[in-house]
């Protein structure tokens, strides 16, 4: 497998610091949000920026993570492989996304990929910054803890999915929890994404999404792109 530098060793493709226009772009930023403006300057200050390709890794299994990377713009798939090359998606992130909370309390290697589904621009925060800010201001210690309880209610929600022995009602809650999740009524994944992420074969999606489509639940825009016309019926098949 290629390996890749993390982000912040790729200079030609950096910025020393985010430059925001108007508001900071923490503002946007549900782990962040919520912070005093005093501290989301002191992080926007101590931000790097960068843009990354389609196909890059920004972290690879087996590596450990020195920062926690915020998308700014496009799609970063998280992934991992089973012995037989097998793919298995473990979400896909967007922006406003975060990339490397999860790893920041241990020291322990990366269990998955982080790979770019499309160009993506990151604003990227080292694990000193956010440790010297965790030892003088309680609110970013407080914000993560959050975040990552949303993280492991959405792991639940994911299990509870995979647990579902019907395709039909898979596919359905996928659907229900993805689109809620981005919050438009709408979702951007193609069918081998979604074959992935809940371990249905191509074939079975691609009949199941035709079905939904012709009883007015969905409607597919493109090869990535699912509206939700009917979450309550959507619903009633679960």
């Amino acid at each position: 497998m290629t390996k890749h530098l993390p982000i912040s060793k790729k200079e030609d493709k950096i910025h020393l610091a985010c430059s925001c226009e108007s508001d900071f772009c923490t503002a946007k930023i549900p782990l962040l949000a919520g912070l005093p403006q005093a501290l989301q300057r002191k992080l926007v200050e101590g931000t790097l920026r960068g843009t990354n390709q389609k196909g890059e890794f920004l972290l690879e299994e087996g590596n450990l993570s020195y920062s926690i990377k915020i998308i700014r713009q496009g799609r970063v798939k998280l992934n991992r492989y089973d012995k037989e090359g097998k793919e298995f998606i473990l979400d896909i992130l967007s922006q406003g996304d975060i990339i490397g909370v999860d790893l920041f309390f241990e020291s322990a290697p990366s269990n998955y990929n982080a790979i770019c589904l499309t160009e993506v621009k990151l604003c990227e925060i080292s694990r000193e910054l956010i440790s010297s800010l965790i030892s003088s201001e309680p609110e970013v210690a407080w914000s993560m803890i959050e975040h990552l309880s949303v993280k492991l209610r959405q792991a639940s929600n994911l299990l509870e999915i995979l647990q579902e022995n019907d395709a039909g009602r898979r596919i359905a809650k996928f659907l229900l929890e993805r689109s809620e999740r981005a919050g438009i009524g709408q979702i951007t994944l193609s069918i081998d994404d979604m074959a992935a992420s809940i371990g249905l074969r191509k074939e079975t999606i691609s009949r199941k999404i035709t079905e939904l489509q012709n009883e007015g639940h969905i409607k597919r825009q493109g090869q990535r792109k699912i509206a939700i016309l009917d979450p309550q019926g959507l619903r009633s098949l679960i």
